[in-house]
């Protein structure tokens, strides 16, 4: 399914964004076409095509937590990454933990989502999630 979307990117065909269906292999729901509406006084609606494009250049990181503000109009996600102190468990190690105050968290991403996409933007995350557990659920069994 997913070679059957590139092939429709190398032909600039146009699906929407919110009747495409999910993916089945092992990734993210990520749309390869999308659809955006222009509908402004005087004109008509025009499909133009968009080309989802990851450079090669960016950088996957885990995030180990978040932090989710709302301004009223808008939701922002920051994404963080924790390194833990690299402790053995020796009287040293242990002598450092109750020393220690803090650890640092370092934010990898942070992403701005309008008050209007945000329903979308969960129901792609429930879906996913599903999808995932469900998937790992029937691998656990067939083992």
């Amino acid at each position: 399914m997913l070679a059957k979307r590139v092939d429709a990117v190398k032909r600039r065909e146009t699906t929407s964004i919110d009747s495409a269906p999910y993916l089945d292999q092992d990734i993210l729901a990520c749309y390869v076409t999308g659809l955006l509406m222009a509908n402004q006084e005087g004109l008509d609606e025009k499909q133009i095509p968009v080309e989802w494009h990851i450079p090669e250049q960016i950088v996957s990181r885990y995030a180990s937590n978040m932090v989710v503000q709302n301004t009223g109009q808008e939701f922002i996600i920051s994404f963080f990454e924790i390194f833990p102190p690299l402790l053995f468990g020796t009287p040293a190690d242990l002598a450092k933990l109750d020393q220690l105050e803090s650890v640092r968290a370092e934010c990898i991403a942070r992403i701005i989502v309008s008050k209007d996409r945000m329903p979308k933007f969960i129901e792609a995350l429930q879906t996913n999630f599903e999808r995932g557990t469900e998937k790992a659920a029937n691998k656990q069994q067939e083992e």
